[in-house]
């Protein structure tokens, strides 16, 4: 069943709906605050930097990415949930909050939704076990990425030890060698938590292969 998920986006879509009405409950628990200064410890200093979220958690992370880039960045948070697009969509409307543009990708699987344009930094939570094409993903991230420019992504891994790890989150390795021929160099770490481990795949685009702190 996990495999499914892992390679059918229709399921995944479904869950991801399913979950959203949880997300109240999970995204603190998935991107708590010690986690969230980790991942932008990785990501480095965004503010009024363009970010892309290449799928994103929940509504909360979303506004704290656009609170970090402050009012002269842009944040475009693109997702497979229609369902999650329009929370995010209901709450930057409410709130007023410009620097964000919220975009539905039914096709996110395999591609960086084409209107995108340059960015200084993409991070990307639970997407990464279900992209089917990484290659593609990996070029077109290269492509948006100046010189330097940063990517992360974070995943759950070994949940309550026993739940199989699906697609690419079980295969870092492969992962860095992907990204390393697509000309960006990225290394990964994991740290345990109490009832999974946090996967952090970072890196900076680079002509060399440069070693990733």
């Amino acid at each position: 069943a996990l495999l499914v998920i892992s390679f059918d986006p229709d399921v995944y879509i479904k869950l991801k709906h399913f979950m959203s009405y949880l997300s109240w409950i999970s995204e603190p628990l998935i991107l708590s605050e010690n986690v969230r200064d980790e991942l932008y410890g990785k990501i480095g200093d965004i503010a009024g930097k363009k970010v892309l979220l290449y799928g994103t958690t929940g509504t909360r992370f979303t506004i704290d990415v656009a609170e970090k880039v402050g009012n002269t960045g842009k944040v475009y948070v693109t997702d497979l949930s229609e369902k999650t697009i329009y929370k995010i969509s209901e709450k930057i409307e409410r709130k007023k909050i410009t620097q964000i543009t919220a975009i539905h990708d039914e096709h996110q699987v395999n591609r960086i939704y084409p209107h995108i344009p340059q960015v200084n930094a993409i991070i990307s939570t639970g997407m990464l076990g279900h992209i089917q094409d990484l290659r593609k993903v990996a070029k077109e991230m290269a492509a948006i990425l100046p010189d330097s420019g940063r990517i992360v992504f974070k995943e759950e891994v070994d949940v309550f030890s026993f739940v199989p790890n699906i697609g690419w989150i079980a295969q870092p390795e492969k992962v860095v060698e992907i990204f390393r021929e697509e000309g960006i160099s990225i290394s990964y770490v994991q740290v345990k938590r109490t009832f999974w481990t946090d996967l952090f795949i970072y890196g900076v685009k680079s002509k060399e292969d440069v070693p990733v702190i």
